[in-house]
């Protein structure tokens, strides 16, 4: 007999029937594998469509405002949330307008080449994924496990880069990319 694989699924707030955990749970990992796909997959060409989109934009901080409008999604969500919470405490809001002021600042140290903001917004998303795929949320644990797999698909990524023709191998992509996974973390875990 196979073990209820529903039992190794930690439960998620509001969903009752394992059968849908466990649908939730592969979907997520699901999400994860096409976005790790398509980072990868786009590695080639990624620089080209960089440039056509620059382009055809008429400026490169359009292509940056890819991150900063993550960046005011994440924050917008979170004051909503707290708008509406009866527990909002000043540690709460102080987390919303620290991060806030972090993620600003990644934003501005990468303003000489608006390309690298958008590893802001491509890395935060893929760390959510990570989150939700691991389906802890609320544990520590989750955050530097979701952490860790965010850094190492982002080194993974830097290294493809520099054995890619056309393209290199940053260090500093990499602190980057896992920069940009803590705060989406920290930004976007539940209220105590």
């Amino acid at each position: 007999m196979l073990p209820d694989r529903a039992a190794a699924v930690r439960p998620e707030r509001g969903v009752t029937d394992a059968g849908e955990r466990v649908r939730r749970h592969r979907a997520g990992w699901l999400a994860v594998a096409g976005y790790v796909s398509a980072i990868f997959g786009s590695i080639p060409w990624v620089r080209s469509l960089s440039r056509a989109l620059r382009a055809a934009l008429g400026s490169s901080w359009a292509l940056g405002a890819l991150g900063v409008g993550f960046a005011v999604f994440v924050v917008a969500r979170h004051v909503r949330a707290l708008g509406r919470s009866d527990t909002a405490t000043g540690r709460n809001w102080a987390r919303i307008g620290v991060g806030a002021a972090a993620y600003a600042a990644l934003v501005l140290e990468l303003r000489a080449s608006p390309d690298e903001v958008v590893h802001v917004a491509e890395y935060g998303i893929l760390a959510l994924l990570y989150a939700r795929a691991f389906r802890a949320g609320e544990s520590t644990a989750t955050f530097w496990t979701a952490l860790a797999a965010t850094g190492l698909t982002g080194v993974l990524d830097e290294l493809v880069q520099g054995i890619t023709p056309g393209r290199v191998c940053d260090p500093r992509d990499m602190v980057t990319n896992v920069v940009a996974g803590a705060l989406a973390l920290w930004l976007a875990r539940p209220e105590p």
